[in-house]
């Protein structure tokens, strides 16, 4: 299904990187990778946009990005601390959003993409409420999946994607609230 490249304009940095599970009541926690960040572009993506940027900024792609979603997955050098990376990130005109890569407290690392989630609405929600009820709290759908009342929805702008996640998941109508995790062609480039 094709996804839409509406981006929020920016979204806010946050510090609490956890999320219950809705359907568990699990508690999941997640802990920055020191130095790895997921970089949202506002445009599509493309060989000479992601070359420019390795070498202007001390980066290298590290598991790798998706031209068609406008995204990458970046490390910064060792030399260069996670906080002054992500600062050079955001201030470039180019990209949209970042968030540090995350380590779950099964010791994997998610890149969870910084402006998305996915939602599941509770069976009886139809189409018509779910997309209101997301335009509510100032969201909007980049792609109905194909599960019906299955979401990838927008990060409202100026919130943080954990918070996004808490404020859905408190709503009735929602049984999941997740973040959008990337996923990473295995062709090089």
């Amino acid at each position: 299904m094709p996804m839409s490249f509406r981006r929020a304009a920016a979204t806010r940095e946050e510090d609490d990187y956890a999320y219950t599970d809705k359907s568990s009541g699990r508690q999941l926690v997640f802990t920055p990778q020191p130095n790895e960040v997921v970089v949202t572009f506002h445009d599509r993506l493309s060989d000479t946009v992601l070359n420019e940027l390795t070498q202007t900024l001390p980066l290298t792609i590290s598991p790798g990005f998706n031209v068609g979603r406008g995204f990458a997955a970046v490390q910064t050098a060792t030399s260069v601390d996670l906080a002054s990376a992500v600062r050079s990130l955001r201030g470039r005109l180019d990209i949209a959003n970042t968030l540090p890569a995350m380590v779950g407290l099964d010791g994997l690392t998610h890149y969870f993409l910084p402006d998305e989630l996915t939602v599941q609405f509770e069976q009886g929600i139809d189409k018509e409420q779910a997309e209101r009820i997301i335009k509510q709290h100032g969201s909007w759908v980049i792609a109905e999946q194909r599960t019906p009342g299955y979401y990838t929805i927008a990060v409202p702008e100026r919130s943080g994607l954990f918070e996004t996640i808490h404020e859905f998941s408190d709503l009735p109508e929602v049984a999941l609230a997740e973040p959008s995790e990337a996923s990473f062609a295995p062709t090089a480039r």
